[in-house]
């Protein structure tokens, strides 16, 4: 028999890519790493007149993978042979040869598809076993543990409540159906994305027709549920990203004066991501308390600000088949000065904020050796923007509101970077939006937006559009 040349392994290499990319949706991890495949059963070869040999064809394999691989004779016998690798179109050598019984172990420099070649010369029959170590392995990067804390951290970033906002007090119900406020958020397919609802007891007590405490005292709650999901393309795979997250906001605050409102929020969340064709998933549960305080500048000129504390417990099956449970401690900072104004009808709504978080691995130690890039996730943006609408009113008692927004911002990684400006950036360049709510005189809205980013940018573009619903709780 002609032993093949390892060169030409990149042709077989290929064939097996695709066998691969096309064996069925929702293969396991092990399955992609190769590493089963290699180590399912031993390989047992026996020459005659020429030498035997076997390929495994294109296996992908992921950086930091040890193969340990032996080569046995049978009791009482002796035999020779080899084991070669191949990389791609490189011929990477024999990693053994000679008699029976011999071992060796490799350890995967890189991610890619190899091929091994198990060959015996003799006239006895040689069996090759092949044992993978995958705890090394490098995981693949968005689905590690700390890509999942950098995603929530940014989704926290971005969904800000208006409950602890002065302007919440000026709403005066007048029935439980108003009181309590309920919305939806519709996604591109027309699904519910995210739906919430809040009420506070001093909604509820206008509603009813009387003033609680005074008017001083309110405590409120929120309630969010959301599903989201995101495409990853990395070292040549492709897989998906479904996850959801839910919130529970309990706050109390109380009037010192009119125009000045203190206050404490605590705040419950979950988040869960699963990643598609690799077996793994994240599901963290977290809480954080702090302060916040509402202030009215000016008749139309309100500042906002809060800051929280606490924590996650969180556990992962990772890519790679471990199963690691890990905690983290969290801190956010807050704050935004707004401000609404009308001319001729039209109301403008300039605001500039700020809001850092930060997420830290508790005890990073106790996690798999290659895990971790950095022990703690912290991200923030200063931002300035302003937007217009116009309401016209209709005859049965609605309202059509067309609106435009325009703004940009600077990410930094800690509220240092304002003193010093070294790490702010404009990333994304500016923002421009635009929407279109529909209201009726029975409370319900229809809102539907669109957006473009990327604008002064010559590597970044993106858009996004969404509809929502809120409608008042019959």
């Amino acid at each position: 028999m002609t032993v093949p040349d390892l060169r030409n392994f990149s042709l077989i290499g290929a064939v097996g890519a695709i066998i691969l990319l096309s064996a069925a949706t929702g293969v396991r991890a092990e399955a992609l790493s190769g590493c089963a495949t290699l180590s399912a059963e031993p390989v047992a070869l026996k020459s005659g007149p020429f030498a035997a040999s076997h390929n495994t064809g294109a296996v992908p394999l992921r950086a930091g993978e040890t193969l340990y691989l032996q080569m046995l004779a049978e009791p009482g016998s002796t035999g020779t042979g080899s084991i070669a690798i191949a990389d791609g179109e490189d011929a990477g050598g024999k990693l053994l040869a000679g008699a029976a019984p011999q071992e060796t172990s490799y350890t995967v420099p890189y991610d890619g598809l190899y091929s091994f070649e198990f060959r015996a010369d003799g006239a006895a029959t040689l069996t090759f076993e092949v044992r993978c170590d995958v705890h090394n392995a490098s995981l693949t990067p968005s689905a590690s543990p700390e890509a999942f804390v950098e995603r929530r951290a940014a989704r926290m970033l971005a969904e800000d409540t208006p409950q602890t906002n002065l302007k919440r007090r000026d709403a005066k119900p007048d029935g439980i159906d108003k009181a309590v406020q309920t919305a939806a958020v519709m996604n591109a397919k027309g699904d519910p994305a995210q739906v919430s609802i809040s009420t506070s007891v001093q909604s509820l007590a206008a509603a009813e027709g009387y003033a609680f405490a005074d008017n001083k005292l309110d405590m409120w709650v929120e309630g969010k549920v959301g599903q989201f999901s995101q495409e990853f393309d990395e070292n040549g795979q492709r897989y998906d990203s479904q996850g959801n997250a839910h919130l529970v906001n309990l706050g109390t605050d109380y009037l010192i004066r009119p125009g000045v409102m203190i206050g404490a929020m605590l705040q419950f969340d979950q988040y869960n991501e699963s990643y598609s064709a690799l077996d793994a998933d994240t599901t963290s549960h977290g809480m954080m308390f702090g302060p916040y305080a509402s202030v009215r500048l000016a008749p139309d000129v309100f500042f906002d600000a809060r800051a929280a504390w606490g924590g996650t417990d969180n556990d992962a099956a990772l890519p790679d088949g471990t199963r690691v449970s890990f905690e983290t401690e969290r801190q956010l900072v807050r704050g935004q000065l707004t401000a609404n104004r009308k001319l001729f009808g039209l109301q403008f709504t300039p605001t500039v904020g700020l809001a850092v978080i930060e997420d830290r691995f508790t005890h990073p130690e106790e996690l798999p050796e290659g895990t971790l890039q950095d022990y703690a996730t912290a991200m923030g943006r200063l931002g300035v923007g302003s937007a217009v609408s116009y309401k016209f009113k209709l005859d049965d008692g609605g309202y059509l509101q067309p609106s435009a927004a325009l703004s940009t911002g600077w990410t930094l990684n800690g509220v240092d970077d304002l003193g010093t400006g070294s790490h702010l950036a404009n990333e994304t360049g500016a923002k421009a939006e635009a929407g279109l709510m529909l209201g009726t005189s029975d409370g319900i809205s229809l809102q539907a937006t669109g957006a473009i980013e990327g604008i002064g940018q010559e590597d970044y573009s993106a858009w996004s559009g969404s509809l929502s619903v809120k409608a008042p709780l019959n």
